[in-house]
């Protein structure tokens, strides 16, 4: 992605979301641009330098920013954007996320075979598409694990 069009995104994307801290919105912004230009999947190797690995580290850890607030500004960003649509149409997608947890002390739930020992979250997406099938956004999100369950949606 073009740096002009991954700032782009990112400040429609992230705009709304509202932190005590403003400057926390600008970080969001900046380490979404950031994985849009290099999407690749780990903070190490979509992060080159070490000032930027550490900027989206902070982010990434921080009690200040909750996924919940993250997630109601990108379902404001898709509502916007769906506002010029004559229809939208809402596919729902379920998955399973595998995650490391071998003390079991992140409260993650068992994924797959319990003979297999995976653990991890549940995730279900509602994705927005126009008319002819193009991608406008994400309008909810949940996952559940053995501890917890969790919603993002508006």
């Amino acid at each position: 992605m073009r740096e002009a069009s991954a700032s782009a995104w990112a400040v429609e994307e992230f705009r709304g979301a509202r932190f005590k801290d403003p400057r926390w919105r600008s970080r969001l912004v900046s380490v979404g641009a950031q994985a849009a230009r290099r999407p690749a999947g780990r903070v190490t190797e979509t992060f080159v330098s070490s000032a930027d690995r550490q900027g989206a580290y902070g982010l990434l850890e921080s009690d200040a920013v909750g996924s919940e607030e993250i997630g109601r500004a990108i379902f404001e960003a898709c509502a916007r954007r769906c506002a010029g649509e004559p229809y939208v149409l809402c596919p729902i997608d379920g998955t399973s996320l595998t995650l490391t947890d071998d003390d079991k002390s992140k409260g993650f739930g068992p994924i797959g075979s319990r003979a297999e020992g995976g653990r991890g979250l549940k995730v279900m997406n509602a994705m927005v598409l126009s008319a002819d099938g193009v991608a406008i956004g994400i309008s909810s999100l949940r996952y559940t694990s053995e501890a917890k369950s969790r919603s993002a949606s508006p």
